[in-house]
């Protein structure tokens, strides 16, 4: 959405429609900083001068919240310095904060941005002849020019080794299925 927000100008003339889907309640806090999968004692691994640049800094828009939400946040040390390292759900707090500004200025820009929660996706389709695609959801199908996939996180209980049948020259031993999307290859030298 940042990039789209930064190129604003060029790409409004090739599109001006956006629509999100998310499968959770709430958009734009990234599933590690969600408070429905985190908790108050979770720290995040990356402090506000490492986070790109975004309309403004974590250190900064933590230093504008009051008091009770820092708290909430375990955001109790002070003054909030741009190289520490804060809670994930400061953290998530502060990419949903940024979210909401980046759709509030591509909507200024002449976007429509639709976003829609509580929505999963289930297939996406390929329409070879108008080259185009369809989004098939739980609440309906959506025609799209271009179709941007970020499939998040979806962490199964316990890692599934599973031997490989061929092995090029015995490095590759294992591989983990993480889930439908990726795998993790574990090497052995």
């Amino acid at each position: 959405m940042k990039h789209i927000l930064d190129n604003s100008s060029r790409l409004i003339k090739t599109f001006n429609s956006i629509t999100i889907f998310e499968k959770g309640k709430q958009m734009g806090f990234g599933m590690p900083y969600n408070p429905e999968t985190t908790d108050i004692y979770n720290l995040s691994n990356i402090s506000s001068e490492e986070i790109p640049k975004l309309p403004q800094s974590l250190a900064s828009w933590l230093r504008e919240q009051d008091q009770e939400s820092l708290k909430k946040w375990n955001v109790t040390t002070f003054p909030i310095e741009d190289s520490q390292v804060y809670s994930r759900l400061a953290l998530g707090h502060y990419f949903h904060a940024q979210f909401d500004v980046i759709i509030k200025k591509l909507k200024a820009e002449g976007f429509r941005v639709n976003a829609l929660v509580n929505c999963t996706v289930t297939d996406i389709l390929l329409e070879i002849k108008s080259n185009t695609g369809k989004v098939v959801a739980n609440n309906g199908d959506y025609k799209c020019s271009k179709i941007v996939i970020a499939t998040g996180h979806n962490f199964l209980n316990t890692d599934q080794p599973v031997t490989v049948i061929m092995e090029p020259r015995g490095l590759l031993k294992k591989f983990y299925l993480v889930n439908r999307n990726s795998i993790i290859l574990r090497l052995a030298f």
